[in-house]
């Protein structure tokens, strides 16, 4: 975490908040941009979705990521690619929420 608030420091950004704990037992409801970086897999990466796709039928979210994890964005029909290439796991993806479905889908069809 004192690496990433140096770098924010050095960039000049003030509005923003890293922390470091258990993915699942955080509050993500005032946030709305996300940055996964192969985060984690599995149950936890479904608990995750579900989190932010409850989030996403309040409000847009954008969700960026690298590495692995951007296949696995891909396949969430709640979130857009913002550009073709965001379906490279090596290039910066990032996912915008889908109002249509967010506003009509249930979170079982998202993981």
């Amino acid at each position: 975490v004192s690496h990433a608030q140096l770098s924010a420091q050095k960039l000049n950004l003030s509005n923003v908040r890293f922390l470091n704990g258990d993915a699942r037992d955080f509050d993500y409801g005032d946030g709305t941009i996300f940055f996964l970086f192969t985060p984690f897999s599995g149950n936890i990466f479904n608990t995750i979705m579900q989190k932010l796709f409850a989030i996403a039928q309040q409000k847009p979210i954008t969700v960026c990521s690298y590495g692995k994890v951007t296949l696995r964005l891909m396949q969430q029909d709640w979130l857009s690619p913002f550009d073709s290439r965001d379906s490279d796991e090596y290039i910066l993806g990032i996912f915008k929420s889908k109002p249509s479905i967010v506003k009509s889908a249930s979170p079982e069809h998202h993981n």
